[in-house]
């Protein structure tokens, strides 16, 4: 990927040189050289792991071109059957079972899976496992905007032609369609992100004025199409945006034209 040797021989400084302990018994062992991986919530990993990512999928794909490695398509259906085929294998494994013989299951799957709250046993279901796995990095993009990963995501998806709160670009391959896709999934069980996860003003330094959801249920770019497309600065922050000056709200508006039409004025007086 063009990286020059110095950075290159930074990264690997830090996957050589990172140390770590194991607890016995509540206690630390002695430290110990990894020799190889960063330490778990090292901040640098979401990034590496952006990085591996495209560079796998860039290999895959000249390999592919090039006719020494024949791709196959799946639907979406795959991934569904695969989590069957895992809840089987441990269907048989709970009831202590196997795949030559199995054994009576005295609980229904669905109950065994449920939480206890809900009159389950706790097993963990894992479609849900999934789902909240997706979900979690989708908070972290709207979260950590000014993480390293973060930008790079944001610098390989965005489109400044359509913009979009979770960016997205259809013909990038990789995980990222499913982590931006996970709040329309979501919305067919009446769960909506933007709800469960809106934004609560503090220094206002860290929020999108247009992007994120912080006055509604809908971000203002979807609320207000025609000021959107007018405003000079679409990734503006709410502290840019509009100041408390007294019991006085002001707003410090910055518009692409001296003027603005009418669609946009009567948007304006919403």
């Amino acid at each position: 990927m063009n990286f020059r040797s110095r950075w290159r021989a930074w990264i690997m400084a830090t996957l050589q040189s990172a140390r770590a302990s194991v607890l016995v018994n509540g206690s630390p062992t002695r430290e110990f050289d990894c020799s190889r991986g960063l330490r778990q919530g090292d901040p640098l990993s979401p990034f590496l792991f952006v990085i591996a990512m495209e560079a796998l999928t860039g290999i895959m794909k000249k390999a592919t071109a090039m006719g020494l490695f024949n791709g196959i398509k799946i639907s979406n259906e795959a991934p569904i059957k695969v989590l069957e085929s895992l809840d089987r294998i441990r269907r048989v494994f709970f009831w202590g079972g196997s795949e030559e013989k199995a054994r009576m299951n005295w609980v229904a799957w669905d109950k065994t899976i449920a939480p206890v709250e809900y009159g389950g046993l706790g097993f963990g279901s894992l479609r849900d496992a999934n789902l909240a796995m997706l979900e979690k990095w989708w908070w972290r993009f709207k979260t950590e905007k000014n993480g390293l990963w973060r930008r790079v995501i944001w610098a390989i998806h965005h489109n400044s032609r359509g913009w979009k709160d979770i960016p997205i670009k259809v013909s990038v391959a990789g995980p990222w369609k499913s982590i931006a896709s996970i709040r329309n999934l979501l919305l067919t069980a009446d769960i909506d992100l933007n709800v469960a996860s809106r934004a609560v003003l503090a220094n206002c330094k860290n929020i999108s004025f247009w992007l994120d959801c912080w006055a509604d249920s809908e971000p203002f770019y979807l609320m207000f199409p025609d000021l959107f497309k007018a405003a000079l600065y679409k990734d503006c922050l709410v502290h840019d945006c509009m100041k408390l000056n007294g019991s006085r709200l002001d707003f410090n508006w910055a518009w692409k034209s001296t003027s603005l039409g009418n669609s946009e004025s009567n948007q304006l007086q919403q």
